[in-house]
């Protein structure tokens, strides 16, 4: 085809009947109608291709989501039971003390009773002997009267100062 520019597209442009134009313009239509028919059957297959990979990857999703909820309650059911576990054990611990308790109660009475047993068996001696006839005390040697010996005192008085005589004692003997 030649130039727009050129010479030759003048004396081009003149030459042309409307019958080759139409034809021209028939041949460009069909042209065109077969490019965008085609154009559309392609788009198709791409949206159809897509419809596809999106259904393919809905699926996949949904199916690793109940896969994760799976686990999920998977890891919940561990948990209860680890905590059931848990409660198990401390039910058991509770259970041990109560026991300890009960056997420190036991050997407590146990260790009172006994305390009581020895302190009468301790006791029955000394209560026998104390119960028996006691003999009879020794008798003490008398002891001897202890005499004291007041001083006579005089009962007039001296008329002077003198010098008072010695008093005399007297030998009871």
């Amino acid at each position: 085809m030649p130039d727009v520019h050129s010479k030759d597209f003048e004396e081009f442009s003149m030459t042309i009947t409307r019958e080759e134009l139409d034809a021209k313009l028939n041949l460009n239509k069909a042209e065109i109608s077969a490019l965008t028919a085609e154009m559309r059957r392609e788009m198709a297959e791409w949206r159809e291709q897509q419809n596809t990979q999106m259904a393919q990857l809905s699926s996949a999703i949904s199916s690793l989501s109940s896969k994760i909820d799976g686990k999920i309650d998977s890891i919940d059911g561990v948990v209860k039971s680890f905590d059931g576990k848990v409660e198990g054990i401390q039910g058991q611990i509770t259970g041990m003390n109560t026991a300890i308790s009960g056997i420190q109660s036991g050997i407590s009475t146990r260790m009172a009773i006994f305390g009581v047993i020895i302190a009468v068996v301790v006791a029955i001696p000394g209560l026998i002997s104390a119960l028996k006839d006691s003999p009879q005390p020794a008798q003490q040697p008398a002891q001897q009267p202890v005499f004291i010996q007041v001083p006579s005192q005089l009962t007039a008085p001296a008329p002077a100062p003198a010098p008072a005589p010695a008093p005399q004692q007297k030998n009871t003997n």
